[in-house]
């Protein structure tokens, strides 16, 4: 990913006269630029570079780690230890192009933004929150989101290195977000063929409203369908896909909705029916899918989350 060196706000006020504010001038073909100008000579320039790489993990809040390893490892997946991110107890499934993150808290958890949204998601049952973006700087990718969405959430990034960056919610329409470095570690085998997440759903009351802030806040570019009475987006970041959908007639008042569900891809669909046959899954033979190849699905969702897959 590339992305043109921009310096906090608070840098620039250190360099530049009160009255002027440096503004970040870019072309694909040329190399950034910082020039100054007066507020009232002209608007400030975003950048123009896609500021994300890809979807990360698909963000899930659920009752304990234990029993959802353990029921995520029946459907063949390669789950991670428990290890603690952000407040939480956290688990993992790697995937090529993300993968999905399971997040758990018990009583005595301290307080944490996280924390807080595991608890209010658990209060209307497990299920998905949300979802990280991955790339290779999260502070410059923070401070572009914030020039894009015309925000000053980046000035409390204060640090260059950091790992991890949440984005304020009013920038994601019904889903908590959050930057982070992609692994350095190659995904594991699954027995059940699944190698990669296709695609992240997205379930809103207004969905073109919705992709359209997606679109203008990550410097994303959608592709949009109508079907059925609902409107689609997709949205590709790298491998994988953020699908936006809701109703053709956007319901009044404010965006309601949530993160719905995941599609993982399959190197071998057939094989992977199978596998979830034996396990005691009672899904359907793959048919053809709207989006191309084939796919098939949980009969009922695991955890609040529905799931797809997918393949050829």
């Amino acid at each position: 990913m590339k992305l043109p060196f921009f310096k906090s706000r608070r840098k620039k006020k250190e360099e530049a006269p009160e009255a002027q504010i440096p503004v970040v001038v870019e072309a694909d073909t040329e190399s950034a630029a910082m020039t100054s100008a007066t507020v009232s000579d002209r608007p400030r320039k975003v950048p123009v570079e896609r500021v994300v790489d890809s979807l990360g993990y698909a963000l899930a809040a659920v009752p304990s780690i234990g029993p959802t390893v353990k029921a995520w490892r029946k459907l063949g997946f390669v789950v991670s230890a428990a290890y603690p991110w952000l407040g939480c107890q956290a688990a993992h499934i790697d995937l090529d192009g993300g993968g999905i993150r399971f997040l758990a808290v018990d009583n005595s958890a301290p307080s944490t933004a996280l924390v807080e949204l595991v608890r209010a998601r658990l209060i209307e049952g497990a299920g998905m929150l949300g979802w990280t973006w991955t790339c290779a700087e999260p502070h410059h990718s923070a401070v572009a989101i914030s020039q894009l969405a015309g925000s000053d959430f980046h000035e409390g990034c204060a640090l260059r290195d950091e790992t991890l960056v949440q984005i304020p919610m009013e920038l994601t329409p019904a889903a908590a977000t959050w930057l982070e470095k992609p692994s350095i570690t190659a995904p594991p085998h699954h027995p059940n063929s699944i190698i990669r997440l296709d695609h992240i759903v997205l379930n809103v009351s207004q969905s073109k409203t919705v992709s359209q802030t997606y679109e203008r806040h990550f410097g994303l570019k959608s592709k949009t369908a109508a079907m059925n009475d609902r409107y689609y987006a997709f949205l590709k970041t790298g491998s994988s896909l953020l699908e936006i959908v809701g109703p053709m007639k956007p319901a009044p008042g404010p965006v309601s909705g949530g993160a719905w569900g995941v599609a993982f891809g399959s190197s071998d669909i057939d094989a992977t029916a199978t596998f979830l046959q034996n396990a005691g899954i009672a899904v359907k033979p793959p048919h053809r899918a709207v989006q191309g190849g084939r796919i098939t699905g949980m009969p009922v969702a695991l955890g609040g989350i529905q799931i797809a897959f997918m393949g050829e």
